[in-house]
């Protein structure tokens, strides 16, 4: 809306229907959800979950939900953030994407990319994606991307005019994993880091 809101609540975008711990049980369908922020400002509390339990094999046989958080604009404002997440170390087939364009991404504490253990399969291969061209993502602590011994694939670009800013470390492979994890620094992007890559 033209007159830039200022909203305060707690979100989790993408969230499953799956019973905990119940893949394949719960066939009901799923869809992906989406925020856009042009301006003004989203205050969260807490933590925001991206692809929170977000597609099974029953619910999204193809991988293609794409839950998304797209800021072009404003302040984004969090305690955490993790995309595909579940802590039940099922299968989930949803790609969730983080894409700042414009504006602020602030989490006073962590980002965690490709949180969760993934099952692998030949049909599914499901992609956590952090894309910065335009803005700046602050992160407070530490950036994790590939935070399980399982975890899917982690891309995560920073180009354009983009900034990355982590107060503590960008751990890339945080815990052992056979998908790739990757980090990519393209023409005009800025990384900065307190801590180690």
């Amino acid at each position: 809306p033209e007159d830039a809101p200022n909203v305060i609540f707690p979100i989790n975008l993408g969230v499953g229907c799956r019973s905990r711990g119940k893949e394949t049980e719960d066939t009901r369908p799923e869809t992906a959800g989406e925020l856009i922020l042009n301006n003004g400002s989203v205050t969260m509390p807490d933590y925001c979950y991206l692809g929170f339990y977000n597609g099974t094999p029953a619910t999204d046989p193809t991988g293609a939900l794409q839950s998304k958080i797209i800021v072009n604009g404003g302040v984004f404002s969090a305690k955490a953030m993790r995309l595909y997440h579940d802590n039940n170390g099922n299968m989930m087939t949803g790609s969730p994407t983080l894409e700042v364009n414009g504006g602020e991404v602030n989490l006073s504490t962590y980002l965690e990319s490709a949180y969760s253990s993934y099952t692998a399969t030949d049909a599914i291969a499901p992609v956590s994606t952090v894309r910065v061209t335009g803005g700046i993502l602050r992160v407070g602590k530490d950036f994790n991307i590939g935070c399980s011994a399982a975890s899917p694939e982690s891309v995560t670009i920073v180009g354009g005019t983009g900034i990355l800013e982590v107060t503590g470390n960008i751990n890339l492979s945080q815990k052992a994993t056979s998908k790739p994890q990757r980090l990519y620094l393209n023409e005009g992007g800025t990384i900065r880091t307190k801590g180690s890559i």
